[in-house]
């Protein structure tokens, strides 16, 4: 390797090192190479250095092999794309968003933190001009939510771009921008621990409970080590509902039972009544015999009436009913309970936050016509659509 090769090469182990924060000791340990190693090449003293060690070298660094050798090139070059993005903005959108999605890939890529920021702000702009909603909420998330960037207001930003994307069904880009969000931060923070109910509750909203049950405890966990008692209830809320939906009934019981006591001792009216509603949810999904899970959503769905519980909440419990009659196959029930709940929703005037929960209805009412010999395709398309529209999202597909 010629000395201006080995010099570029050493620059550029240096400089990406440095851009992640890393020590060289660092390299050492993830790489299994000898410090003296890692030394003598920022220095540029290993004249020929194997393809192995530099295969090694852009691995412990988080690069392609090319684009280690070939820095700052391509550091350059994705600014170049950047540029080009911005300067045919108002001429041609559709050509800068183009430009914009490549920057904003290859930059991830490259570990280039302030360029990817600057490319997912780019893109929020484009697609707010493009009159494109989702997509431009997605990728303003994306910017404040970007790692070792944080201030307390772009951590409220990452809870209000979350919440606006639950609110209009897309979920799986509400998970990416929450979880893009914990990589950059330091765990055991109050911050992380409320991102991490908002998780917990979005994995919750797509029916996905392994994985609220798992997000819900680290909730738990990170509010008892800030001794911070609210967080602690609201996550064990959570932990009970995701525990109930995956039939660890008595666990979901003492969860409960202690977010209750919580609720109780400091007076927290709100999380009183979250309480009183997991332990309606509860009993519908560990009653013994159908008759029994029927009676008991029909009981519980007169006591949040009578206090005062919105449609939400009521969703809530027939979802938990058409859950328990679909594990027993009692389809004649799935039918006629997803039919009130498609009721209920077309009640709430088409609220783009109760489209998810219309998805599932549909999803399960398709599967108990399809089990009883009805005509089912058309729910299963319709549910399909409102259940997986969030997953095309661009930000969704690249963080997957």
């Amino acid at each position: 390797m010629e000395p201006l090769e080995r010099k570029k090469l050493a620059d550029s182990i240096r400089e990406l090192r440095l851009k992640q924060g890393l020590r060289q000791i660092d390299l050492v340990v993830a790489g299994q190479v000898a410090r003296s190693t890692i030394s003598a090449l920022e220095r540029g003293q290993i004249e020929n250095p194997s393809e192995h060690l530099i295969d090694g070298v852009a691995s412990m660094l988080s690069v392609r092999r090319q684009d280690l050798l070939m820095w700052p090139k391509a550091e350059a070059s994705v600014l170049e794309d950047l540029k080009l993005a911005r300067a045919s903005q108002q001429r041609s959108p559709q050509v800068a968003l183009r430009r914009a999605q490549r920057a904003l890939i290859r930059a991830r890529r490259l570990q280039l933190s302030d360029v990817e920021r600057s490319a997912a702000e780019l893109l929020a702009e484009l697609h707010s001009q493009l009159g494109h909603p989702v997509a431009a909420t997605t990728y303003a998330g994306w910017a404040v939510a970007h790692p070792n960037r944080f201030s307390p207001v772009e951590h409220e930003a990452v809870i209000v771009y979350g919440e606006r994307l639950r609110n209009i069904g897309e979920l799986s880009a509400a998970i990416a921008l929450y979880r893009q969000f914990l990589a950059g931060i330091s765990r055991n923070s109050s911050r992380s621990a409320k991102v991490f109910l908002r998780l917990g509750q979005t994995y919750a909203d797509a029916h996905q409970y392994p994985q609220a049950m798992r997000i819900f405890q680290r909730a738990y966990r990170d509010a008892l080590v800030l001794g911070d008692a609210n967080l602690s209830g609201w996550a064990l809320i959570g932990l009970s509902v995701a525990l109930s939906f995956s039939g660890r009934h008595q666990q979901a019981e003492d969860a409960r039972v202690r977010a209750a006591i919580l609720a109780q001792t400091y007076h927290w009216t709100d999380m009183q009544y979250a309480a009183r509603r997991a332990e309606e949810q509860v009993a519908v999904l560990s009653s013994p015999s159908l008759d029994a899970a029927r009676h008991c959503w029909q009981q519980s769905t007169r006591v949040i009436e009578e206090l005062a519980g919105a449609i939400d909440d009521q969703l809530q419990l027939l979802y938990s009913w058409v859950f328990y009659a679909s594990n027993h196959q009692a389809w004649a029930e799935v039918i006629e309970a997803t039919g009130t709940g498609l009721a209920l929703i077309r009640r709430a005037d088409h609220r783009a936050a109760d489209q998810q929960m219309k998805g599932t209805f549909l999803g399960a009412r398709a599967r108990a016509k399809q089990q009883s010999g009805q005509s089912w395709q058309d729910d299963k398309e319709w549910a399909e659509d409102l259940l997986y529209r969030g997953q095309r999202t661009p930000v969704s597909r690249l963080k997957e």
